[in-house]
């Protein structure tokens, strides 16, 4: 599974779902990922996630390389970097037991944290 957790600039939420949900649209449509959108209820009113599950990292990463090799994407997120003040990234991996098909029995994770989304 992949995360990335957004915090959207004061004033900018609308713009910025708007934003996230074309560019996972995108990233679906033209390249094969199965992103969701999501804000918490209850929770931070200022977030924005974004997740989707992989069967390989092989697979995230074929996606993500076609992501940023899409000129039209690469523009919109240059242009949309003022929407923003923060981004997080989380890569798990959910581990069960041999034929377990219930709960899971832990997750390995890595975090990045991106004080600016794009430079």
């Amino acid at each position: 599974m992949t995360f990335r957790n957004m915090t959207v600039a004061a004033g900018a939420m609308q713009d910025a779902m708007t934003f996230v949900q074309w560019a996972t649209n995108r990233l679906n449509t033209e390249h094969g990922g199965s992103f969701g959108v999501s804000i918490s209820v209850g929770g931070d009113p200022s977030a924005i996630a974004v997740a989707s599950p992989w069967e390989t990292l092989g697979a995230y990463e074929a996606t993500r390389n076609a992501g940023m090799a899409d000129e039209q994407l690469a523009s919109a997120m240059r242009m949309s970097s003022g929407l923003f003040t923060s981004a997080q990234d989380t890569i798990g991996r959910i581990l069960r037991a041999p034929g377990d098909r219930g709960n899971y029995a832990n997750v390995n994770t890595a975090m990045m944290h991106m004080p600016a989304m794009t430079d």
